[in-house]
């Protein structure tokens, strides 16, 4: 806390005693965070900052409460044609600009055609404002073929690894990306990140929660926007309950609601502003329940990993 602000408080205190001026100092913060909120909002409504999409439903690592589902998935690839599709509409609304796209699973590096898929993103989105990302939790890397990374290089596509606590040469991987001038970065930072730890998002089978109070507490909401055969949604796990449900012999109930057609919208405002809103499935989130920092494990696939 600056000088000033210690100075401020005492102040305040002194003037007005200890219950009016928390009193003030809580209005204050309040206000203070809802005038960020609404910033965040407004660049949102005019601009889409982020979005992802699978290469495949499974994955070789199988995390316990997987955001995502992959440990309960079928192997599933995703559709060439169904991408370039998606890719070139999304191109279209929002004018080849997007701020970045991630391309992740499962795990990307299991599909046969990775560098289609590659070529295909960096054509629709060929300003390079646009950071485009290979999502990895590094099992394969090392074994890609020098295509790859030529690849990676000619359209100017960075790979990210996850750092899981496992037995793998995360120096060699940053050297052998540095020898084919790839960018390389560990969740984001450019150094080797800490080790990897799993947060555990309790989904609530009744779907009694409050769904606009979940949406504003959430930190996915509007935040992991994610692309699926046609349909973007405000974060990953309403595009994934499938396999939960299928696994588990659940019923969650997913609905157009839960997305948006982008092939329907006729301008990304329009879309903008949908994914800035709760949707239904909202209420199947226990958000003040999450606990996060967990120590990172295989899954068992039991349900209680994400219950």
């Amino acid at each position: 806390m600056s000088k000033l602000r210690i100075f401020v408080k005492k102040s305040l205190f002194f003037l007005l005693g200890e219950r009016l001026a928390n009193h003030i100092i809580l209005y204050y913060r309040y206000h203070r965070e809802k005038i960020k909120r609404q910033s965040w909002y407004e660049y949102h409504l005019n601009n889409l900052r982020y979005f992802e999409v699978h290469l495949t439903e499974h994955c070789n690592l199988n995390c316990a409460s997987c955001a995502h589902f992959a440990p309960l998935a079928d192997e599933i690839f995703a559709d060439i044609e169904v991408f370039e599709r998606d890719m070139n509409r999304m191109s279209e609304l929002f004018h080849k600009n997007v701020g970045i796209i991630r391309l992740m699973g499962g795990e990307p590096l299991l599909h046969p055609q990775l560098l289609d898929f590659m070529y295909i993103t960096r054509k629709a989105f060929p300003n390079l404002s646009t950071g485009i990302y290979i999502v990895t939790n590094g099992l394969l890397l090392l074994k890609q073929e020098e295509i790859f990374w030529k690849t990676c290089k000619e359209n100017n596509i960075r790979v990210s690894v996850t750092r899981y606590p496992i037995n793998l040469d995360f120096e060699k991987m940053v050297q052998t990306a540095k020898l084919y001038g790839v960018l390389l970065d560990f969740d984001g930072i450019s150094e080797i990140a800490p080790i990897k730890t799993m947060c555990h998002r309790v989904i609530d089978l009744s779907g009694s929660q409050d769904y606009k109070k979940n949406f504003k507490a959430c930190g996915y909401g509007n935040g992991c926007i994610f692309l699926k055969d046609g349909r973007l949604s405000t974060c990953g796990l309403s595009s994934h309950f499938q396999h939960f449900n299928k696994y588990f012999s659940q019923n969650i109930e997913v609905t157009d609601a839960d997305s948006i057609d982008i092939f329907k919208s006729r301008t990304a405002k329009e879309i903008l502003r949908y994914l800035a809103s709760p949707i239904p499935l909202c209420r199947y989130c226990n958000v003040h329940a999450r606990t996060y920092g967990n120590t990172w494990c295989v899954s068992m696939k039991d349900i209680k990993e994400w219950t």
